[in-house]
């Protein structure tokens, strides 16, 4: 690989997932490196990014019916034409595949897809049509974002199958501006109380609801959620039945430059998600030297250990007991906090920004050549 290169991501939606701050960080890095990349889009869900060098909207607003995928599809065709980039990087399932088959049809050469959660949770129709372009050659390329996801994807065809590579995810390291006081005092936390953190969407996937049960059985703790999503009316109600009010702290979705602040607040990170594909909230948390309890899925043990080493506490969200017990031994005792937390660390320099972008620029410019040119 050689030279400037013009590389397109094409994102589903413009808002603050993990999946999406790995995108923007990608392109990110890749414009450092000299190339020229854009972000494309395909609707908004918020604004995040909408002053990102680069990025463009193709629906400026969510879609409301069947009649809007079409009109992305072919905006995109369009556009990519015109475009005429060396790498399309697609990026969650509809910019896999409405923006690689755009890519295809357009005579893009290569043509990257990635895959951040575990398949089963996609739509069905979404499913299907991922699956046959993957073994058809639409995808040139196909990433998975840590080794645990590849047992998804064992009852797929050898063309799907061959296409496939790991990229683990990896984070650049963010400081925060402020020590635990005033970072506190910025998020609006209480000051003295051990304190519960937990980053993420409020969804079924990331089983918030598990942490309020904990909640309610340890007095004078507090929790504060860094995220949003379509569980936040629920978890509204659940809170005010279960009398936590005084003690849950919603802050909503936060920018990303205010991540490594909310995570400096923190006494203890927990995060008993359901399924992961690799969590870059967990990532984060050890970059923040935080210590963490965490849901034993393997995409959150593959995070977390290495051989014998083990980074931080892995409990089953079945023995909601054992993580009340555990809290409460590690509210008690900083010096095996202090432990964890180096180990944290530690463990966090193996998930680094450069390697990752290394891997995706070597798979987009030296070895994702493909098998199906366009039509």
């Amino acid at each position: 690989m050689s030279g400037k290169k013009k590389v397109v991501l094409i994102i589903t939606k413009m808002s603050q997932g993990g999946a999406i701050v790995v995108a923007v960080d990608i392109a990110r890095g890749l414009r450092a490196r000299g190339h020229d990349v854009e972000t494309w889009f395909l609707y908004s869900q918020d604004l995040a990014y909408v002053d990102e060098p680069g990025a463009k909207l193709i629906l400026p607003r969510p879609v409301r019916s069947p009649l809007d995928y079409l009109r992305i599809f072919g905006a995109l065709v369009s556009r990519l034409r015109q475009a005429k980039p060396d790498a399309v990087h697609g990026v969650l399932p509809l910019g896999n595949v409405l923006g690689l088959c755009a890519a295809w049809l357009a005579g893009c050469p290569v043509r990257v897809a990635s895959q951040h959660s575990v398949v089963r949770v996609y739509h069905p129709v979404m499913r299907l049509l991922d699956r046959a372009m993957g073994s058809l050659g639409i995808y040139t390329a196909n990433v998975i974002v840590s080794r645990a996801m590849a047992a998804d994807f064992s009852g797929y065809s050898r063309g799907y199958r061959d296409r496939l590579r790991v990229i683990e995810n990896g984070v650049p390291y963010r400081a925060p501006r402020f020590d635990k006081a005033a970072a506190r005092r910025e998020m609006g936390l209480p000051a003295g109380d051990f304190l519960l953190g937990h980053l993420g969407r409020l969804t079924h996937a990331k089983n918030q609801e598990f942490l309020f049960e904990l909640l309610g059985r340890l007095p004078g703790v507090h929790l504060a959620l860094a995220g949003d999503g379509e569980n936040r009316r629920w978890y509204e109600t659940l809170i005010a039945e279960q009398g936590l009010g005084d003690r849950v702290h919603l802050l909503g979705g936060i920018p990303p430059d205010s991540v490594p602040d909310f995570l400096a607040s923190l006494d203890l990170f927990v995060m008993p998600s359901r399924f992961e594909g690799l969590p870059i909230a967990l990532i984060e948390a050890h970059q923040a030297a935080l210590p963490c309890i965490v849901s034993d899925i393997p995409a959150n043990r593959e995070v977390v250990q290495t051989g014998k080493n083990i980074s931080a506490i892995l409990l089953p969200t079945d023995r909601p007991d054992t993580w009340v017990k555990t809290v409460q031994e590690l509210q008690d005792d900083p010096p095996r906090r202090a432990a964890l937390a180096a180990r944290a660390k530690e463990r966090a320099n193996f998930f680094g920004f450069d390697r990752m972008l290394k891997a995706y620029e070597d798979c987009f410019f030296d070895d994702a050549t493909g098998n199906v040119g366009g039509p």
